[in-house]
């Protein structure tokens, strides 16, 4: 047999066998670049949805520390009056709405409840009759007045103390 007999590539089955190869790896990568892409998706959303979690638990404690240890008091019978916020030093298991209108009735005898005051060296400012209301988030605000009626006008639901620890 002679050289010229024996089946050789020839440079077209080269150029075939490149072009397959070729293929092949631009598929395989397309392959893999789709899983890769994928796995990025994946991971992101996995890490919102952990970091919505979070957040949310934050905002949830935060809020309930919000509910439980502060209250707004008002400079007179209406909600859009200059308002107060006070809070309790530590929960100690009192009355949160005792607690609300005890420091609201402090800040009142200071003269603390309107606007740009500064507090008074003498705490004998007389303190009006205090009536406590319950947002709808569940924060407390107090008005001073006798009113029961005060909560009703500002969109808010009475509350009185004992009601709610």
């Amino acid at each position: 047999m002679s050289i010229e007999e024996e089946n050789y590539p020839t440079d077209a089955d080269f150029e075939a066998m490149t072009q397959r190869l070729l293929a092949k790896v631009h598929t395989e990568r397309t392959r893999k670049f789709k899983i890769s892409k994928m796995r990025a998706g994946i991971i992101i959303v996995a890490a919102l949805a952990s970091g919505a979690v979070a957040t949310g638990a934050v905002w949830y404690f935060i809020s309930d520390a919000q509910k439980n240890l502060s209250a707004s008091c008002y400079a007179t019978d209406d909600a859009a009056s200059y308002a107060l916020g006070v809070g309790a030093v530590s929960d100690t298991g009192q009355d949160r709405v005792q607690l609300a209108l005890d420091n609201c009735a402090f800040a009142w005898s200071h003269d603390l409840v309107r606007e740009g005051r500064q507090p008074l060296d003498d705490p004998g400012h007389p303190v009006p009759p205090l009536v406590a209301c319950e947002t709808t988030f569940g924060t407390l605000v107090v008005f001073p007045t006798d009113r029961r009626e005060v909560c009703a006008d500002n969109g808010f639901k009475p509350i009185e103390v004992g009601e709610d620890k």
